[in-house]
C-alpha cells in the first residue's frame, strides 16, 4: 500500500506513476505471476489449462505376431471386460511354439488416467479363481531401455477345483458353475466407523445380494438359505452342484472385537451372524439356598 500526501482541499496529489508504462508492465507481470501460482496450487484447474498429452507410441496393430519360434493369434476381450478396464487400446494374443507351449499376452494402454488403468495381478487373478504360488522379479536378457535392463514380475499361478476358504475379514469365497472364486471387498465399499456396516454379511448384502440378486430381506426371502459352519464348505458345493442353488458364498467368521463393538454400542447383530461353534451349553441350573 502507498499513502499519498493530500492538498489543503483534501484531495490526493495525482502522480503519473500510476499511468507510466513501466508500472503497468510490473502490475501485469505480477498479475500473471499470481494467476500462475494459483494454477499451481489448484491441480484440477491446472489439468484443465494444461491437459494431459499422451506420449508418442506405435499402435498395437503393429505389434508382431511372429517372435522367433513363437506364432501368435490375436484375440478379443469380452464386452464386459472392455467396459470394466476401459482401455484406449489393447492387444491380447496367444503365442504357440513348436513344442505346443502356449503363452498368453495382454497389454493395455490408457491415454488418460481418467479412463482408469491397470490393477495389481494379485487382485484380478485371485478374483478369477487363480491361486498365486510364487511372485518374483526376473530380467529379460538382451532387452534394455536407455541402457538399463528391463525387469518384469513373474507370477506362478494355478487354478484347480480345490475348495477356497476365506482367510481374513472382508475376504469371501464364491462357488459358481463348478468353480471356486476369491472375492475381496475394496476399502471404500464399507464404513469402518459403523459397527454393523463393517461386518462381512453387511458388505455382501449391500454389494452383491441386494443390487445383483435382488435379495433384500435375509430373514424372509425364500431365495436364500444358510448353512452352518460345522457342515463345512463341501456342503455349499454339494447344494450348488445338485441344482438346488445357483451360487454359494462363504464368509470369514465375525471377530470377537466386532462382536464386542456392536454390544458396546447397544446394537443387534444382523441375521445369521450369531452362529457359534462349539455351541454354548445351556440348561436349567438349580442351586440350593440356605
Amino acid at each position: 500500500m502507498i499513502e499519498l500526501p493530500t492538498t489543503s482541499e483534501g484531495n490526493a496529489y495525482k502522480s503519473n506513476i500510476f499511468h507510466s508504462k513501466p508500472f503497468t508492465v510490473v502490475v501485469f507481470v505480477l498479475a500473471i505471476s499470481a494467476i500462475f501460482r494459483l494454477c499451481l496450487s489448484m491441480p484440477d484447474l491446472q489439468e484443465k489449462i494444461y491437459p494431459e498429452s499422451p506420449p508418442y507410441r506405435m499402435d498395437f496393430s503393429s505389434f508382431p505376431l511372429e517372435l522367433g519360434e513363437w506364432q501368435g493369434i490375436r484375440g478379443q476381450l469380452k464386452k464386459w471386460e472392455i467396459e470394466m478396464l476401459n482401455p484406449t487400446e489393447y492387444i491380447i494374443a496367444d503365442y504357440r511354439n513348436d513344442a505346443n507351449e502356449v503363452v498368453n499376452l495382454y497389454a493395455g494402454f490408457w491415454a488418460s488416467k481418467e479412463r482408469g488403468g491397470p490393477h495389481r495381478p494379485e487382485i484380478c487373478l485371485t478374483g478369477g479363481g487363480w491361486q498365486i504360488l510364487e511372485v518374483s522379479k526376473i530380467g529379460i536378457n538382451g532387452i534394455s531401455v536407455m541402457e538399463d535392463p528391463i525387469n518384469v514380475n513373474r507370477i506362478r499361478i494355478e487354478k484347480g477345483g480345490d475348495i477356497y476358504k476365506p482367510d481374513t475379514l472382508h475376504n469371501f469365497s464364491m462357488y459358481l458353475e463348478g468353480k471356486w472364486y476369491s472375492l475381496t471387498a475394496k476399502e471404500n465399499t464399507y464404513n469402518d466407523s459403523d459397527p454393523i456396516g463393517v461386518l462381512d454379511v453387511t458388505i455382501l448384502t449391500d454389494q452383491v445380494l441386494d443390487p445383483l440378486l435382488d435379495i433384500q430381506d435375509l430373514r424372509r426371502s425364500k431365495r436364500i438359505d444358510f448353512v452352518g459352519g460345522i457342515r463345512g464348505l463341501g456342503e455349499l458345493k454339494k447344494r450348488v452342484d445338485s441344482g438346488e442353488m445357483k451360487v454359494a458364498f462363504a464368509l470369514y467368521p465375525v471377530s470377537m472385537k466386532q462382536l464386542i463393538n456392536i454390544a458396546d454400542n447397544n446394537m443387534i447383530m444382523p441375521p445369521k451372524t450369531t452362529w457359534f461353534e462349539p455351541k454354548l451349553r445351556s440348561g436349567l441350573v438349580v442351586h440350593e439356598l440356605d
